[in-house]
């Protein structure tokens, strides 16, 4: 990683730690570290710039697509508050976390996309959860933790199935 990457402030919207992915979209979101402009330690940050590189990954298989990040790096503080009440031992709060969206793509379409590009080597094992849509906006966790972990819906549909074995981009 360039040393440059590390030193930016999370604020810092123009350079982030890959072409498509801001500091802003990785950052905590809630309103502690929003106020104080709080930074994650420097081995956090280091995961976060990891997590951000398999993220392109994800777009450019996904044809360029956006992806968007409703979620990503948490504080402790607050990923235990209730708004997000998550897990003790959440990857977000690790930085090795982010909460995906990408637009045109349901959860178990986006959950497929992930499940390939692992078993392809392309990107990191680690958790993929789907979770219920909302207003058709389908959110799916992925996470580095380096070891498989699923939960959510995971049936892919024949449809799902067919396009992805078609498709050239793996």
């Amino acid at each position: 990683l360039d040393r440059e990457q590390l030193e930016l402030p999370l604020a810092d919207e123009i350079k982030g730690p890959t072409l498509h992915f801001t500091w802003w979209e990785l950052r905590c979101k809630c309103i502690n570290c929003a106020l104080l402009d709080c930074n994650p330690p420097p081995d956090i940050r280091v995961k976060v710039c990891e997590l951000a590189k398999a993220l392109e990954v994800v777009r450019e298989a996904l044809g360029g697509k956006p992806v968007q990040i409703t979620s990503g790096y948490r504080c402790q503080k607050h990923n235990q508050s209730r708004q997000i009440r998550g897990a003790k031992l959440s990857q977000h709060v690790h930085g090795t976390a982010a909460d995906l969206t990408v637009k045109g793509y349901d959860g178990l379409a986006l959950r497929a996309v992930l499940e390939t590009l692992i078993n392809l080597g392309k990107i990191p094992e680690g958790g993929i959860g789907t979770y219920q849509e909302l207003k058709r906006l389908a959110i799916v966790h992925y996470d580095q933790r380096r070891k498989k972990a699923r939960w959510g819906p995971a049936t892919i549909k024949p449809v799902l199935q067919e396009f992805l074995e078609k498709k050239d981009i793996w």
